[in-house]
């Protein structure tokens, strides 16, 4: 290996001049990756074109390499100087997919490999041997989508209501409704806690399979914070914050947030932090706020999370676990149905019956959408508190991960007025003198957040 070239290739930042829809953040928002794949996406790149120039034969990407190769070609200034950096043009060849290419990229990719593993040691499985970031999870997606499985069990459900209620009449009408009612209850709350306690069980066994290179054991604090309470504003109070605590932001008088002069950045996120507030100058955090969730490097972390989430709900180990929910809960539905039927056909009082159902079919919806969140509020964030962070397996310091652990309790003091939202100015003028006495206190708005941009790009 020439240490002196890769060296060289190791320092060159695709990032600079910075930007605000630089080249990782726009790499990042298109391909809805998360930081820290970005980053290593963005390594083994460096890699394959070390290998590119530094090799008399070809040599070839994998898909995911190849998608950051297309996106610098985009940067021509960045892609000329780091192929003169290189020593040498590389030039991008398409595949026609004919017999001939197919043997000549075949070889190519075999070859690369044999020069990687020489070079560099083994290749990262999630890179070079997968299409996309989310392939490495090995989730296979379920044949159905679930709207339709769900709109067939209820035509199939229907049709079951007569039989059902010709099987269970004998029963029911020697069961008096006080008796039902109360084991109606119970049967109710015995299915929802059992199926809760399940799906947990089962979800955190899903996530144990995962390969233990994957993204999801790779997040950074930012990603997991909004990954279990989907709000960017959460994020960006962790950017904050910390800038904050490292002086490069301050608070006003008036509860502002205002730039320290001659502060420098260290992550992107940070850049696009101080470059709005020196645009803007003082600036309330919620305006702050409101302006930032709309740049790229924060809206991303809302993006790839909200990708993975879609991801895991289209897949088969999931679509399993949301059709047992679906169908046990749907089966206690047609016992308190086919019951309330038997009391009508015979004429007897059945309102008590008909609320008890109302308010099953809102605990059904209310469950089946928490159902479909639990793996990203729940299992994956207990995940890392009970074995990644413990066992110092997660990136970054430890640190950036107080804000992911124990949320606004470890905001700044002097921060956090700055983050209650402003109240409404009172028309009486006599009580204008006892407001500022109650100006201090942090609103639920605070949340829990992250502190720490997990490293810059």
């Amino acid at each position: 290996m020439n240490k002196e070239l890769w060296e060289k290739v190791q320092a060159f930042d695709f990032d600079q001049p910075i930007s605000e829809y630089g080249f990782s953040t726009r790499l990042a928002n298109e391909n809805y990756w998360t930081k820290d794949f970005t980053i290593t996406a963005v390594l083994e790149y460096k890699k394959f074109m070390y290998l590119a120039a530094t090799s008399d034969s070809m040599v070839s990407p994998s898909g995911v390499v190849d998608e950051v190769w297309h996106r610098h070609l985009v940067f021509t200034k960045s892609y000329n100087d780091f192929c003169a950096l290189l020593g040498k043009t590389i030039q991008h060849v398409p595949s026609t997919h004919n017999k001939v290419d197919f043997e000549k990229f075949r070889q190519a990719k075999e070859r690369t490999k044999k020069l990687y593993t020489t070079t560099f040691g083994e290749m990262p499985h999630a890179v070079w041997e997968c299409a996309s970031m989310y392939d490495n999870l090995e989730l296979p997606k379920a044949r159905w989508k679930i709207r339709t499985v769900m709109l067939i069990v209820i035509l199939i459900f229907a049709l079951l209501v007569v039989p059902a209620y010709q099987l269970l009449r004998p029963f029911y009408v020697n069961l008096n409704s006080s008796d039902f009612l109360t084991a109606f209850i119970a049967i109710i709350v015995v299915a929802i806690f059992g199926l809760n306690a399940f799906s947990q069980y089962y979800l955190k066994q899903v996530v144990k399979r995962f390969r233990l290179d994957s993204f999801v054991f790779r997040l950074t604090p930012s990603e997991l914070i909004y990954l279990r309470s989907p709000r960017l504003e959460n994020v960006i109070t962790g950017v904050v914050n910390d800038m904050t605590k490292a002086g490069k932001i301050k608070i006003s008088a008036d509860k502002k947030l205002v730039p320290v002069e001659g502060s420098t950045c260290s992550s992107l996120e940070e850049h696009q932090v101080l470059e709005m507030l020196t645009t803007k100058g003082p600036t309330d955090f919620h305006i702050l706020h409101s302006k930032l969730a709309k740049k790229s490097v924060f809206s991303n972390v809302a993006n790839c999370m909200d990708a993975f989430i879609k991801y895991f709900n289209k897949s088969k180990a999931f679509a399993r676990l949301y059709y047992l929910n679906y169908g046990v809960l749907l089966l206690v539905f047609m016992l308190g149905l086919t019951r309330l039927l038997t009391g009508i056909l015979r004429d007897k009082p059945v309102t008590n019956l008909v609320f008890i159902l109302l308010g099953l079919l809102l605990v059904i919806l209310f469950y089946l959408a928490r159902l479909s969140m639990l793996v990203c509020s729940s299992t994956i964030p207990g995940f890392y508190k009970k074995i990644l962070i413990p066992t110092g397996q997660q990136t970054g310091n430890k640190e950036d991960w107080q804000y992911f652990l124990m949320g606004s309790a470890i905001l700044l003091p002097a921060l956090v007025p700055a983050l209650r939202r402003p109240e409404t100015t009172s028309s009486d003028t006599s009580s204008s003198s006892d407001s500022s006495s109650s100006g201090s206190s942090c609103g639920s708005s605070c949340g829990s957040s992250c502190g720490g941009c997990g490293g810059g790009d």
